[in-house]
Protein backbone atom coordinates (compact mmCIF):
# COMPACT_ATOMS: atom_id res chain seq x y z
CA UNK A 1 0.00 0.00 0.00
CA UNK A 2 2.83 2.03 0.49
CA UNK A 3 4.13 1.72 -2.61
CA UNK A 4 1.29 2.32 -4.38
CA UNK A 5 0.72 5.43 -2.69
CA UNK A 6 4.41 6.49 -3.47
CA UNK A 7 3.80 5.89 -7.06
CA UNK A 8 0.81 7.63 -7.12
CA UNK A 9 2.20 10.57 -5.21
CA UNK A 10 5.17 10.54 -7.48
CA UNK A 11 3.14 10.50 -10.67
CA UNK A 12 1.49 13.59 -9.52
CA UNK A 13 4.22 15.43 -8.70
CA UNK A 14 5.92 14.55 -12.16
CA UNK A 15 2.82 15.60 -14.10
CA UNK A 16 3.01 18.90 -11.75
CA UNK A 17 6.44 19.63 -12.45
CA UNK A 18 6.04 19.04 -16.62
CA UNK A 19 3.29 21.10 -16.90
CA UNK A 20 5.54 23.99 -14.93
CA UNK A 21 8.05 23.48 -17.32
CA UNK A 22 5.97 23.53 -20.16
CA UNK A 23 4.08 27.41 -19.07
CA UNK A 24 7.81 28.26 -18.09
CA UNK A 25 9.23 28.00 -21.65
CA UNK A 26 7.36 31.50 -22.48
CA UNK A 27 10.26 33.60 -23.36
CA UNK A 28 9.70 37.18 -21.87
CA UNK A 29 10.86 40.03 -24.17
CA UNK A 30 11.69 43.51 -23.44
CA UNK A 31 10.16 46.31 -25.51
CA UNK A 32 13.57 47.81 -25.78
CA UNK A 33 15.38 44.50 -26.99
CA UNK A 34 12.20 44.19 -29.87
CA UNK A 35 13.11 47.47 -30.93
CA UNK A 36 16.55 46.39 -31.35
CA UNK A 37 15.29 43.80 -33.37
CA UNK A 38 13.59 45.82 -35.52
CA UNK A 39 16.05 47.96 -36.12
CA UNK A 40 18.27 44.63 -37.22
CA UNK A 41 15.50 43.91 -39.59
CA UNK A 42 14.41 47.36 -41.33
CA UNK A 43 18.22 47.28 -42.35
CA UNK A 44 18.52 43.82 -43.50
CA UNK A 45 15.59 44.04 -45.65
CA UNK A 46 16.14 47.91 -46.22
CA UNK A 47 12.39 48.88 -44.66
CA UNK A 48 11.89 51.84 -42.76
CA UNK A 49 11.85 51.31 -39.38
CA UNK A 50 9.13 53.25 -38.39
CA UNK A 51 6.79 51.38 -40.61
CA UNK A 52 7.81 48.13 -38.69
CA UNK A 53 7.43 49.74 -34.93
CA UNK A 54 4.32 50.73 -36.12
CA UNK A 55 2.82 47.75 -37.42
CA UNK A 56 4.56 45.75 -34.73
CA UNK A 57 2.89 48.47 -32.10
CA UNK A 58 -0.53 48.11 -34.20
CA UNK A 59 -0.97 44.56 -34.12
CA UNK A 60 0.43 43.03 -30.78
CA UNK A 61 1.54 46.04 -28.71
CA UNK A 62 5.68 44.45 -28.62
CA UNK A 63 3.98 41.21 -27.32
CA UNK A 64 5.85 38.60 -28.85
CA UNK A 65 3.81 35.68 -27.15
CA UNK A 66 0.63 37.03 -28.39
CA UNK A 67 -2.66 34.57 -29.82
CA UNK A 68 -5.65 36.48 -31.21
CA UNK A 69 -7.76 33.82 -30.76
CA UNK A 70 -10.78 36.37 -32.71
CA UNK A 71 -8.62 36.63 -35.81
CA UNK A 72 -8.12 33.63 -38.55
CA UNK A 73 -10.94 31.57 -37.19
CA UNK A 74 -11.85 28.24 -38.96
CA UNK A 75 -13.62 28.18 -42.40
CA UNK A 76 -13.90 26.09 -45.59
CA UNK A 77 -10.88 27.85 -47.24
CA UNK A 78 -7.63 26.08 -46.90
CA UNK A 79 -6.26 29.36 -45.92
CA UNK A 80 -7.64 28.62 -42.39
CA UNK A 81 -9.10 25.36 -41.89
CA UNK A 82 -7.58 23.53 -38.94
CA UNK A 83 -4.03 21.84 -39.46
CA UNK A 84 -2.97 19.87 -36.14
CA UNK A 85 0.26 18.62 -38.10
CA UNK A 86 1.77 22.10 -38.13
CA UNK A 87 -0.23 24.27 -35.99
CA UNK A 88 0.77 26.80 -32.96
CA UNK A 89 -2.32 26.84 -30.97
CA UNK A 90 -4.87 24.77 -29.05
CA UNK A 91 -7.62 24.73 -31.35
CA UNK A 92 -5.39 23.92 -35.09
CA UNK A 93 -6.41 27.23 -36.75
CA UNK A 94 -4.21 29.82 -37.90
CA UNK A 95 -5.24 32.66 -35.27
CA UNK A 96 -3.31 35.56 -35.44
CA UNK A 97 0.41 34.87 -33.48
CA UNK A 98 3.49 36.93 -32.35
CA UNK A 99 4.54 40.42 -33.16
CA UNK A 100 3.12 41.00 -36.89
CA UNK A 101 0.06 38.39 -36.01
CA UNK A 102 1.02 36.13 -38.67
CA UNK A 103 -2.50 34.82 -39.74
CA UNK A 104 -3.26 32.07 -42.09
CA UNK A 105 -1.31 29.35 -44.03
CA UNK A 106 0.26 31.73 -46.68
CA UNK A 107 2.20 33.08 -43.41
CA UNK A 108 1.97 31.21 -40.66
CA UNK A 109 2.96 27.91 -42.10
CA UNK A 110 6.03 26.01 -40.81
CA UNK A 111 8.36 25.70 -41.90
CA UNK A 112 7.06 27.11 -45.28
CA UNK A 113 3.67 28.72 -46.14
CA UNK A 114 0.86 26.22 -46.41
CA UNK A 115 3.04 23.78 -43.91
CA UNK A 116 4.93 22.44 -46.69
CA UNK A 117 8.34 21.19 -46.08
CA UNK A 118 10.35 22.79 -48.72
CA UNK A 119 9.48 26.12 -50.85
CA UNK A 120 7.44 25.17 -53.95
CA UNK A 121 7.34 27.89 -56.53
CA UNK A 122 3.76 26.01 -57.94
CA UNK A 123 1.53 25.89 -55.10
CA UNK A 124 -1.60 26.94 -56.17
CA UNK A 125 -3.39 27.31 -52.83
CA UNK A 126 -0.89 30.23 -51.58
CA UNK A 127 -0.78 31.81 -54.88
CA UNK A 128 -4.08 32.45 -55.10
CA UNK A 129 -4.02 33.56 -51.01
CA UNK A 130 -1.46 36.43 -52.21
CA UNK A 131 -3.96 37.31 -55.38
CA UNK A 132 -1.57 36.65 -58.63
CA UNK A 133 -4.71 36.73 -60.69
CA UNK A 134 -4.55 40.57 -59.93
CA UNK A 135 -1.55 41.26 -58.82
CA UNK A 136 0.59 38.83 -61.07
CA UNK A 137 3.76 37.04 -59.72
CA UNK A 138 4.86 39.39 -57.20
CA UNK A 139 6.35 37.27 -54.76
CA UNK A 140 7.79 33.48 -54.68
CA UNK A 141 7.78 30.64 -52.20
CA UNK A 142 10.88 30.40 -52.81
CA UNK A 143 12.30 33.79 -51.11
CA UNK A 144 9.84 33.37 -47.91
CA UNK A 145 11.61 32.66 -44.48
CA UNK A 146 11.15 29.31 -43.00
CA UNK A 147 9.36 29.66 -39.53
CA UNK A 148 9.82 26.82 -37.09
CA UNK A 149 8.74 29.41 -34.37
CA UNK A 150 6.26 32.32 -34.80
CA UNK A 151 6.84 33.54 -31.12
CA UNK A 152 10.29 34.46 -31.80
CA UNK A 153 10.20 37.93 -32.46
CA UNK A 154 13.37 37.65 -35.01
CA UNK A 155 11.16 35.06 -36.82
CA UNK A 156 8.19 36.10 -37.17
CA UNK A 157 9.03 39.61 -38.18
CA UNK A 158 11.43 37.77 -40.78
CA UNK A 159 8.38 35.57 -41.72
CA UNK A 160 6.00 38.61 -42.01
CA UNK A 161 8.83 40.93 -44.41
CA UNK A 162 9.90 38.00 -46.40
CA UNK A 163 6.73 36.68 -46.98
CA UNK A 164 4.18 40.26 -47.47
CA UNK A 165 5.91 43.04 -46.46
CA UNK A 166 8.98 43.22 -48.60
CA UNK A 167 7.70 42.27 -51.68
CA UNK A 168 4.62 43.77 -51.36
CA UNK A 169 6.03 47.33 -50.95
CA UNK A 170 7.64 46.82 -54.17
CA UNK A 171 4.39 45.84 -55.58
CA UNK A 172 2.49 48.44 -54.54
CA UNK A 173 5.63 51.32 -55.21
CA UNK A 174 5.62 49.80 -59.05
CA UNK A 175 1.78 50.07 -59.40
CA UNK A 176 0.65 53.10 -57.91
CA UNK A 177 4.18 55.85 -57.81
CA UNK A 178 2.80 57.16 -54.77
CA UNK A 179 5.45 58.49 -51.36
CA UNK A 180 7.09 55.28 -49.53
CA UNK A 181 4.77 56.50 -46.99
CA UNK A 182 1.18 56.46 -48.21
CA UNK A 183 3.01 53.06 -50.03
CA UNK A 184 3.70 51.38 -46.81
CA UNK A 185 0.22 52.15 -45.55
CA UNK A 186 -1.02 50.43 -48.62
CA UNK A 187 1.10 47.40 -47.14
CA UNK A 188 -0.30 48.02 -43.67
CA UNK A 189 -3.66 47.97 -45.20
CA UNK A 190 -3.70 44.98 -46.78
CA UNK A 191 -1.93 43.05 -43.88
CA UNK A 192 -5.08 43.57 -42.00
CA UNK A 193 -7.80 43.63 -44.72
CA UNK A 194 -6.22 40.95 -47.30
CA UNK A 195 -5.18 41.34 -50.86
CA UNK A 196 -8.39 40.63 -52.10
CA UNK A 197 -10.55 43.78 -50.44
CA UNK A 198 -9.41 46.89 -52.52
CA UNK A 199 -7.61 49.54 -50.87
CA UNK A 200 -9.42 52.03 -48.73
CA UNK A 201 -7.40 55.33 -47.56
CA UNK A 202 -10.08 56.37 -45.51
CA UNK A 203 -10.10 53.50 -43.54
CA UNK A 204 -10.18 53.48 -39.88
CA UNK A 205 -10.74 50.70 -37.71
CA UNK A 206 -7.04 49.78 -38.82
CA UNK A 207 -5.24 52.71 -40.28
CA UNK A 208 -6.40 55.32 -37.58
CA UNK A 209 -3.99 53.69 -35.09
CA UNK A 210 -1.39 52.62 -36.96
CA UNK A 211 -1.27 56.15 -38.48
CA UNK A 212 -0.82 57.48 -35.09
CA UNK A 213 2.09 54.88 -34.71
CA UNK A 214 3.67 56.06 -37.59
CA UNK A 215 3.37 59.61 -36.43
CA UNK A 216 5.01 58.41 -33.11
CA UNK A 217 7.85 56.18 -34.98
CA UNK A 218 9.06 58.56 -37.92
CA UNK A 219 9.49 61.50 -35.80
CA UNK A 220 11.79 59.66 -33.40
Amino acid sequence: MVNRRMFVLLFFLLLFSSCTIESSEEEVWSEEEIHVIIDEIAIEYDLSSWFLLAIVHRESSFNPNLINYDDGIGGSDAWNQARPECSFTVDHFPHGIGLTQLTGWMYQGSPYPYCLESANKTYRDYYYAMNIDDFGEWIDMEDVSSLEDPFDPEENLRRFVTGYAKPAYVLFLDLYGESEEETLRRVAFHWNKGLHTDYDSENTDYLERYDEYVLRYRDE
